[in-house]
């Protein structure tokens, strides 16, 4: 396997990513993100939460692709590739919200703030990861 490293770094990403996706929930109580969004109108909650789902949902689907798949998604080629692509968009966006998002007021605790800019190498990370894969 001539990619071995790389392969090695996909799977501890892909654990990452599925841990991320524990962290999407526990966030979302930290923020009490439900009763916020119990002041829209039905129709608004449900897309709001449903979008939610998806988000979540993507970040599970990377990390099983790299759990289970690192040689697919490092091989530079069909859809291994488009899947590093997609990754590569999708953390490096993460990353440029990191910067654009107004959470102060939640993180009222040190471990909070913390643990918020503790994600930023890791979305760093994790962008710089797929890029090697795709690249």
């Amino acid at each position: 396997m001539a990619n071995e490293p790389l392969h090695i770094v996909l799977q501890i990403a892909g654990i990452v990513q599925l841990g991320m996706v524990l962290l999407v929930f526990i966030s979302g109580r930290v923020t009490r993100k439900l009763d916020a969004v119990h002041i829209l109108p039905p129709v608004h909650r449900q897309m709001y939460l449903a979008y939610s789902l998806y988000v979540a949902g993507t970040i599970a689907a990377l990390g099983l692709f790299c759990t289970f798949f690192p040689e697919e998604i490092s091989s530079e080629e069909g859809l291994g590739r488009a899947v590093a692509i997609f990754g590569a968009i999708f953390w490096t966006g993460r990353l440029v919200l990191q910067f654009r998002y107004d959470i102060n007021s939640y993180l009222r605790k040190k471990w909070m703030r913390v643990g918020y800019q503790a994600l930023t190498p890791v979305f760093l990370g994790l962008a710089v990861v797929y890029i090697v894969a795709a690249f």
